[in-house]
């Protein structure tokens, strides 16, 4: 690939680098300052809650964050009226979605605090909501202003949380930092996206609309909960057959790796809008993924090299000795990321092509590996052998992926 082309390519996605920049070190910080904070079971304990919370919302998103994003990309002359009535059904359903998730969350941690329960219901209000808010944004390719609200917000909530980490070294601190700047957040997209105060008002809901939407969304809708499944499944996996401290050491290495793909998922959320201008067009379509996997694979063959040499130092440094026992699964993890990178790139060309279906069949194929190489796998070698499911799983993924595209006639 032609030094200009990449040039090209980073001008095209820059405020989605900086806000990708921003939203990683934001959470980076958060999981750091709270892992400092806290012994490793307690820390596992807090990492189920979230993963299950970020579960609960795929499970009742139906897909409609990616959709509603394709639908304001394609459609920006039709407002927001569509948009709104989508985002008025989201929000009405917040309440009984939000019970039955705390529900299914006992079923499976009946020993959990009511701490973590009302944390799980906070969690799966305001994820939600960002996450339709931001594809509205996102759609309407108004990335400086998702970037301009990012900035500012997340940078004030970082230094509210070194200021508790300080002074109190207070876990609950952190994390009642954390649901403010959140919420603060999600109320300043709603006004910069054209759903407050409009959102609010449910005389605009149609359900009749709403569910023929779901059934045309419903592959879409699957395809994300196996992705989210295939991608997370081993949180569940470690913290049921081993121990919520090996999952604490698990998810640290898991976290850093998946923090590096920041240096190239960010030109991913132009990419989906790229992609669905491409939709009809196979000759650009194919240009897109060949330019983009050239860039992806330089990129994440620099990651791995890093992250193999700097790993001990790495974490030590961020978490502390007692999380040393991280950097041997780190440098194990580290081989998925050139897979994760481009299977991440073929997936947004599927669903940008509209092809949900196939992307949904590839995926439940990643799925069915993942959970039944962890179920043999974890409770022979532990963590180190979760690390080695997650890179084969990338593997299956990415070659069911260019094998559609391939038969599609796309690359």
């Amino acid at each position: 690939m032609n030094y200009t082309g990449s040039i090209k390519i980073f001008k095209e996605n820059s405020h989605i680098l900086y806000t990708q920049i921003v939203d990683k070190i934001y959470y980076f910080v958060f999981w750091t300052l709270l892992a400092r904070s806290l012994l490793p079971d307690l820390y596992g304990s807090i990492i189920i809650v979230f993963t299950s919370a970020n579960l609960m919302v795929t499970l009742f998103g139906f897909g409609l964050p990616i959709h509603i994003q394709r639908e304001a990309a394609l459609n920006p002359q039709k407002g927001n009226e569509g948009l709104t009535s989508i985002f008025s059904v989201n929000l009405l359903l917040l309440i009984p979605f939000s019970i039955i998730s705390v529900i299914i969350f006992m079923v499976v941690y009946p020993s959990s605090s009511i701490e973590s329960k009302l944390l799980l219901l906070v969690l799966f209000a305001f994820i939600s909501n960002e996450l339709l808010l931001t594809g509205i944004l996102k759609g309407q390719q108004k990335y400086s202003t998702i970037f301009s609200i990012t900035a500012v917000l997340r940078i004030i909530t970082i230094v509210v949380f070194f200021i508790v980490y300080m002074f109190w070294n207070n876990s609950f601190g952190i994390i009642y930092t954390f649901l403010a700047g959140n919420f603060l957040f999600i109320i300043i997209l709603s006004f910069a996206s054209g759903q407050f105060p409009g959102g609010l008002k449910f005389s605009n809901i149609r359900f009749g609309n709403f569910t023929k939407l779901i059934i045309v969304v419903f592959p879409l809708w699957l395809a994300t909960v196996f992705n989210f499944l295939y991608d997370r499944i081993d949180v569940f996996l470690i913290s049921k057959l081993v121990s919520l401290e090996q999952l604490s050491f698990y998810s640290i290495a898991y976290g850093v790796m998946k923090s590096s793909t920041i240096a190239f998922s960010f030109m991913l959320v132009g990419g989906l809008t790229k992609a669905t201008s491409y939709s009809g067009d196979k000759i650009e379509m194919r240009n897109f993924i060949v330019k983009y996997s050239k860039l992806f694979l330089v990129i994440s063959s620099l990651i791995l090299i890093m992250l193999l040499v700097f790993a001990d130092i790495l974490l030590v440094f961020l978490y502390t000795d007692k999380y040393s026992e991280s950097a041997l699964i780190l440098r194990v993890l580290a081989f998925a990321i050139i897979p994760l990178s481009l299977n991440n790139l073929t997936g947004t060309a599927l669903n940008g092509a509209g092809m949900y279906k196939e992307n949904l069949y590839i995926t439940i194929i990643g799925f069915l590996f993942n959970l039944t190489a962890n179920l043999f796998v974890i409770p022979v070698s532990g963590i180190i052998g979760a690390a080695f499911v997650t890179i084969v799983t990338e593997i299956i993924i990415l070659t069911g992926d260019f094998a559609i595209i391939k038969y599609k006639g796309l690359a």
